[in-house]
């Protein structure tokens, strides 16, 4: 009222900023309301590039949104913590929030997410008693609010005693590098220090760099090798040392460098699989396959370990080609596919993970592997409706750690999560449909 803590304005047409007391979602429509507007003004930092004001209009069971997207940021259940304001129609204004008016609509899109926020990590390690060493490691961030020369977004690398990795930007030595969104040709220069071992490798992993049509390639400058890296998995790539050779431990050994998707010598388009009677037909379709030798198909019951259960020699031809191969003794139950393309000079990518289940007529989300033990989740839609689909990660205390958007064409397809960066617990994956409904998924990661 006039007299709350926070007051209303006693004037008409004047405006009064509230908040939500809750930690829970409340619902607009619900509010008792006397010589209030049925508008509330809220801002959506998602809106444009700046972000704006979004109206919310309540009337009985009508709820009207302007500006309206159909995946608006802002709506009439008002998010904890969230901030709105309300406006006077006439003298004595009064407005109720209720514990009835509590409400389970989470919607993240009312905050603003660092979702376009890309990383890859590189470390350098050894071997010691049978386990691999940290000995030291670099971060890339990419962000189009970010830009390639050094600055207060940087950080500057504070040298040790022993094996230093660090990245190169002109004369000046990083371990965290924030740049632009990558470009092609765009080039990372590592410099690596004070190398005493002789065999080391280099973990390289991503998050959210699946988004940019590049592939970030690693060039050997003593192997005079460029191969390149997933965006989706974990890369591990061991070098040796020659004490006498200065250029197999040169600082300058190793760069990363951004090439176009179209010219990928090892790109998998597409890879499906279905139950046809007792068995179980896998096709994959392959561009630019030149230098390749074969690919095996592996097979698993749970989405984690896979073993080979076929081979396929490779066609070799710059087209795109396409392959097929039948499991004559599938698994009784789901069973996860997968396809290794093996090089010519022993250069391994994997496909994406594809699931066949009992009944493929079943339509459905599935979310496999889980528990998560690599770092990357894959969600599976069978059958379901075409249109826009959200996947936020969700902590037991309701933070929104991960939103991912994409569009369903066709009913059926796989998607990719990278979740490297989360620590081991329990989790939710919420997914919105098209329809407004969310589907919330257990989900543990180890």
């Amino acid at each position: 009222t006039t007299s709350s803590s926070i007051p209303l304005s006693n004037v008409t047409n004047r405006f009064t900023m509230l908040g939500n007391p809750f930690a829970s979602p409340i619902n607009w429509a619900t509010l008792p309301k006397t010589n209030i507007s049925n508008t509330c003004w809220a801002w959506d930092p998602n809106l444009s590039s700046t972000g704006g004001y979004v109206s919310i209009n309540t009337s009985g069971a009508v709820t009207l949104i302007s500006p309206f997207t159909g995946t608006t940021g802002i709506n009439q259940y008002i998010q904890p913590v969230q901030g709105f304001f309300v406006k006077t129609t006439a003298a004595s204004p009064a407005i109720t929030i209720r514990e009835q008016d509590k409400v389970s609509n989470f919607n993240a899109n009312a905050f603003r997410q660092m979702n376009d926020l890309s990383l890859m990590a590189v470390n350098l390690m050894y071997s010691k008693g049978g386990y691999k060493v940290v000995a030291d490691g670099v971060l890339l961030a990419y962000n189009p609010s970010f830009n390639d020369s050094v600055d207060d977004n940087d950080a500057v690398k504070m040298l040790g005693s022993a094996e230093t990795l660090v990245i190169q930007n002109g004369s000046t030595l990083l371990s965290i590098d924030a740049r632009n969104s990558p470009e092609i040709a765009d080039t990372v220069v590592l410099s690596m220090g004070k190398i005493t071992k002789l065999q080391y490798s280099l973990q390289i992993f991503s998050k959210q760099m699946s988004n940019y049509n590049l592939i970030p390639y690693l060039v050997d400058n003593y192997l005079a090798t460029t191969s390149p890296l997933s965006v989706i998995d974990t890369n591990n790539i061991t070098f040796n040392i020659n004490p006498g050779v200065p250029a197999s431990f040169a600082a300058n050994r190793f760069s990363i460098v951004y090439r176009s998707a179209s010219v990928l010598p090892l790109g998998f388009s597409s890879i499906t699989a279905y139950r046809q009677n007792n068995n179980i037909h896998v096709e994959w379709n392959m561009e630019n396959e030149i230098n390749m030798l074969s690919y095996d198909i592996e097979r698993s019951g749970n989405g984690i370990n896979f073993y080979k259960v076929g081979t396929q020699k490779a066609l070799n031809s710059a087209t795109t080609n396409h392959y097929k191969w039948l499991d004559l003794q599938p698994l009784v139950n789901n069973a996860y596919y997968r396809i290794k393309g093996i090089g010519k000079q022993n250069d391994i990518r994997f496909s994406s993970i594809v699931l066949v289940k009992e009944n493929t007529e079943v339509s459905g989300i599935s979310v496999f592997p889980n528990p998560v033990t690599n770092g990357t989740v894959s969600i599976q839609f069978t059958g379901m409706a075409k249109g826009m689909y959200t996947a936020r990660l969700v902590n037991t205390v309701g933070q929104v750690l991960l939103t991912r958007r994409f569009y369903n064409i066709s009913g059926s397809l796989y998607q990719n999560l990278v979740i490297q960066t989360m620590d081991p617990g329990l989790y939710y994956l919420q997914i919105l449909l098209p329809n407004s409904q969310t589907s919330s998924i257990k989900l543990v990661i180890k």
